[in-house]
C-alpha cells in the first residue's frame, strides 16, 4: 500500500489521509487534463486495491491468532504433578531448574596429597604443586 502512495507522488499527485488522489498539475488543455484525471484515477484505484488487500490479509491475520489463542483461558499448569518421567532428563522431584543452574559444593575441595619430598615452602612454588598434584589422574 505505501508503495502505491510513493508511486504517485512522483507523478505529481497528493495522496490524502482518505486514499485520495489529487492533481498537484494545474492548467493545461482539455486533453492534457484528460490524462491527468486518467492517471489520478489509475493510481487512486491502484491505491484501494492495496489498501482492500491489507484489510483481508489483517481479518485472516485476526482469524488465525483467534482460533490460536481460543483454548489460552483454560491453559493451566498442574503445580508439578504429572511430568513424564520417560522424558530424558526429566527431575524425579518435579522441580523446576534454570538452564544455567550450577550446583555447588557444601564443602571446599579437599587438600591434595602431598607431593614426593612434601610441599615447597615458597608460597608460588606450593602454589603450582597443588596445581600440578590435584590435575593427577
Amino acid at each position: 500500500m505505501l508503495e502505491a502512495i510513493s508511486d504517485a507522488r512522483p507523478d505529481g499527485f497528493v495522496v490524502g489521509e482518505d486514499y485520495s488522489v489529487t492533481d498537484r498539475v494545474r492548467g493545461g488543455t482539455a486533453e492534457f487534463r484528460a490524462a491527468r484525471l486518467a492517471a489520478a484515477q489509475g493510481h487512486a484505484l491502484f491505491i484501494l486495491h492495496r489498501v482492500a488487500t491489507l484489510v483481508t490479509s489483517d481479518h485472516q491475520l485476526t482469524t488465525h491468532i483467534a482460533a490460536a489463542t481460543k483454548d489460552i483461558d483454560a491453559l493451566s499448569f498442574n503445580e508439578g504433578h504429572g511430568i513424564d518421567d520417560t522424558i530424558v532428563g526429566a527431575d524425579k522431584h518435579d522441580r523446576v531448574q534454570a538452564v544455567d543452574y550450577h550446583t555447588l559444593k557444601d564443602a571446599p575441595n579437599p587438600e591434595p596429597d602431598p607431593p614426593p619430598g612434601g610441599w615447597s615452602s615458597d608460597p608460588l612454588m606450593r602454589a603450582a604443586q597443588k596445581i600440578a598434584y590435584d590435575m593427577r589422574p
